[in-house]
């Protein structure tokens, strides 16, 4: 699949369609958004307290924005992203983290107006674990002040979405014990799940062949 076309929320003029808000959304409307993302479309909507964001796939063209985005997390979120301390991302690392074919990589972003241009507040990764593998790794990361008001259950059912649209069927998470906040948003997708015994890391296994209407 080709890397999508550049659009900008609140700049550009490519607003596809406008998401229901999580507890609403219906699978069928979910599945075609995501498909209308990974073709390169930005839809908008709202988080749970009414804030306007837009949701789309991530880009080349992201780089420092995902370094801004990076620069606002605090010290805890970092930590429960990355496992251990980062300061700051190289110009390689922000290069690789662009480089996206929606296939086997995918990237999925929230974003919210900011002057002329953007702020990505939320994003979304999936990796297969090998080239055409049915087993991805996934990652959410929310910047703090955007979370616990529907930006991370947004960004999962849509990440959800896409791994079934490119015939990924188990997503794995790596959370650590401690994070109650990413352990509780899994379970609440209502997809099987599966824990391995637990430790300083856990790690959680989700089948995304049966699709549900989460609450």
């Amino acid at each position: 699949m080709s890397t999508p076309m550049a659009s900008a929320c609140g700049v550009a003029r490519v607003t596809r369609a406008s998401f229901a808000p999580y507890a609403q959304a219906r699978e069928r409307t979910v599945a075609r958004d995501t498909r209308a993302v990974l073709h390169g479309a930005t839809i908008s909507g709202a988080l749970r307290d009414g804030t306007r964001v837009c949701l789309r796939a991530l880009r080349r063209g992201d780089e420092a924005r995902l370094q801004r985005g990076f620069e606002r997390l605090s010290a805890r979120s970092v930590r429960r992203r990355f496992f251990h301390a980062v300061k700051q991302f190289t110009s390689d690392e922000l290069r690789r983290a662009t480089e996206l074919d929606f296939h086997d990589r995918i990237g999925l972003v929230l974003a919210v107006r900011d002057g002329d241009d953007e702020a990505l507040i939320g994003e979304a990764r999936l990796v297969r674990v090998s080239a055409g593998s049915e087993r991805a790794e996934m990652a959410i990361v929310v910047a703090d002040e955007y979370q616990h008001r529907g930006a991370g259950a947004l960004l999962t059912r849509y990440l959800v979405a896409a791994a079934r649209a490119v015939g990924v069927r188990e997503l794995l998470a790596l959370v650590l014990a401690d994070n109650g906040e990413m352990l509780a948003l899994l379970r609440k997708t209502r997809l099987p799940l599966r824990r391995k015994p637990d430790g300083e890391i856990c790690e959680i296994v989700l089948s995304v062949d049966q699709a549900t209407d989460a609450p």
